[in-house]
């Protein structure tokens, strides 16, 4: 957090009026216990208390063939209970003149997000080339919950279409290792009507991620 103060300069004002003017300035944060030579730029330690949605989903999977198995998911998230705001805890406020203006070394405040309820639409193929290799691919749908009142670039959840791709391959009966890429294609959001901070009006948020896991699974 950083607060900056200054003094305009009228057209018509002398040097003198401007060097009273700041000695007035400076006597009253005198006054009020503040030390403008500590400046206004300040640190604290954050917290955000995030709630897990609730999901509701059925899906099913069936062999097409002793090699193919072809598979579906579909989910509803319950984003608007669980995201409706965050709570922000700040603490260990290090600068003493902010401190002082908001009357001590720590906060809490609530962030709007007012994330609504969506599906997901998840489907998929296996394939088993071999008792060594065994292939994956899916597709994964879902709709955007981010209104347009909330989206900011800090916090651009707004990605609807993933693509995945993964594999195993097992080294014996007891030995494999997986691996899954996944895409997270392209996605812009345009902000109206903020409610978090009115700068953020017009702007335009963007996000596409690629996603890599690998591990190793031992059986006992």
């Amino acid at each position: 957090m950083m607060l900056q103060m200054g003094i305009t300069n009228p057209a018509n004002a002398t040097p003198e009026q401007l060097q009273m003017a700041q000695q007035g300035v400076l006597q009253q944060f005198g006054q009020l216990g503040i030390n403008p030579a500590q400046g206004f730029k300040t640190t604290y330690d954050a917290d955000a208390d995030l709630k897990l949605p609730a999901v509701m989903g059925i899906g099913f999977s069936f062999n097409a063939t002793d090699m193919l198995t072809l598979g579906a998911d579909v989910q509803y998230v319950l984003w608007k209970t669980a995201f409706n705001n965050m709570k922000l805890k700040f603490t260990n406020g290090t600068n003493a003149n902010i401190n002082r203006m908001l009357g001590g070394t720590s906060f809490d405040t609530e962030f709007p997000l007012e994330w609504e309820n969506t599906y997901i639409v998840k489907v998929g193929a296996q394939m088993k080339f071999s008792p060594l290799l065994i292939g994956r691919v899916g597709f994964i749908h879902g709709k955007n919950p981010v209104p347009d009142q909330t989206v900011f670039p800090v916090f651009p959840a707004i990605v609807e279409n993933h693509v995945t791709a993964g594999f195993t391959l097992n080294f014996t009966s007891r030995i494999a290792f997986n691996a899954a890429y996944e895409l997270a294609l392209n996605k812009s959001q345009t902000s109206t009507n903020s409610i978090i901070a009115s700068e953020y009006n017009n702007s335009t948020s963007e996000l596409m991620e690629h996603l890599l896991n690998a591990s190793v699974l031992i059986r006992f």
